[in-house]
């Protein structure tokens, strides 16, 4: 989007702290969970840090377009979508939901926007039900990423369950039975984990010698909701299961 002239941008309550948010916890509504998106109150630096946005309790009917609904088109399955706080120049403040993580389509008279979580879709167009405490989403159920008996390569990249468009930490546990594996920020080409550093190197350790696993919380995906993971050989097991992931949505920027 490009730059809102300052007479058309919403009314601030005051000044505007950078990449500020507080409020606007998600939630699957109660009634109609599959394709409905409960919005707490909260206020919200814009994606400019140009104005604050300030809107009451809402929900998001992801069965309807326009304004506290998708911005275009319907729910698609096996899909992420960011729900936005949008404002009109008066004010006026609702919600929408996108598949865009950057550049939502505003409905008529929106000016500002701000994205306030993710949410993902399973196989059936349904919203998957999910759980947000703070910056942290955690899956009802944890979902199954990879589950290979031979990795095939002794580095790749592995896409998770986890917003794509934007970096986040995923919430995973990570298991093997033989040999050692390091992980790495999808962003990163890390290197081979070697035995005699293999306690020391950056990256998260996983070693397989009794079937160990390992709970991690602290890489983070590249956009497309990858982390790498390195072996020290081609023919090792890896197993990944998704349980959530970390989202600051935009507060760190």
């Amino acid at each position: 989007a490009g730059k809102v002239p300052s007479s058309q941008l919403p009314a601030s309550s005051g000044p505007v702290m950078r990449g500020w948010l507080a409020g606007f916890g998600l939630a699957n509504n109660a009634t109609t969970p599959a394709t409905k998106i409960d919005v707490a109150a909260g206020q919200a630096a814009d994606s400019a840090n140009a104005v604050l946005i300030s809107g009451a309790a809402t929900t998001v009917n992801c069965a309807a377009t326009g304004a506290n609904g998708l911005d275009s088109g319907s729910l698609a399955a096996n899909s992420w979508y960011h729900v936005f706080a949008i404002a009109k120049a008066d004010g006026t403040a609702a919600c929408l939901a996108s598949l865009s993580a950057a550049s939502p389509a505003l409905p008529s008279g929106y000016v500002a926007f701000r994205r306030i979580g993710s949410v993902r879709t399973d196989g059936a167009a349904a919203i998957l039900a999910f759980t947000q405490i703070e910056d942290t989403f955690h899956f009802a159920a944890s979902i199954t990423d990879v589950s290979l008996a031979s990795m095939g390569v002794a580095s790749a990249l592995y896409t998770l369950t986890a917003p794509t468009g934007v970096r986040v930490r995923p919430i995973i546990d990570v298991g093997t039975t033989a040999g050692n594996l390091l992980l790495f920020n999808g962003d990163e080409a890390g290197y081979a984990p070697q035995g005699a550093n293999i306690a020391t190197a950056p990256g998260w350790m996983v070693y397989g010698a009794f079937n160990m696993g390992a709970h991690i919380q602290d890489i983070y995906t590249n956009a497309a909701a990858q982390i790498r993971v390195r072996a020290d050989a081609t023919v090792r097991p890896l197993y990944i299961y998704t349980r959530g992931w970390i989202d600051t949505r935009g507060r760190m920027n």
